[in-house]
């Protein structure tokens, strides 16, 4: 932003029987100090109306994204896992027999994988 001098005048506040005045300086256009260019942002909130059933899809895909995420971190890691303590003959930590708890979450994933062919056929 250009720097804008202040502009004025002088207005006579009082007159002296010498002929002095008083003087008070006026403001008419008020200065402003050099700005650097630079972008300004805003972080505007925008209310977006959506039908119900946007809002069932919108759940239905949150829901899918959590299932596929489950599958991709908690899944693999605790089937390597339990999959390891079986070939090194160890019980896992909380004293439960691994190759169950395999199973367990064997028949998890099958639950989960259902849900998620569930969803897909009703978000396509």
């Amino acid at each position: 932003m250009l720097e804008i001098k202040e502009q004025g005048h002088y207005e006579v506040k009082k007159v002296y029987p010498n002929g002095g005045k008083d003087l008070k300086w006026v403001v008419d256009i008020p200065g402003r100090k050099y700005q650097a260019a630079h972008d300004e942002k805003e972080n505007i909130k925008v209310y977006i109306p959506y039908t119900q059933a946007e809002i069932n899809k919108i759940a239905l895909t949150e829901e899918l994204e959590t299932l596929k995420e489950w599958f991709d971190v908690y899944y693999t890691q605790h089937e390597q896992k339990y999959r390891r303590l079986i070939s090194l003959g160890k019980m896992c930590d909380d004293g439960t027999n691994p190759s169950v708890t395999l199973n367990n979450l064997y028949i998890e994933a099958e639950t989960k994988r259902a849900r998620i062919n569930q969803l897909e056929s009703l978000i396509a």
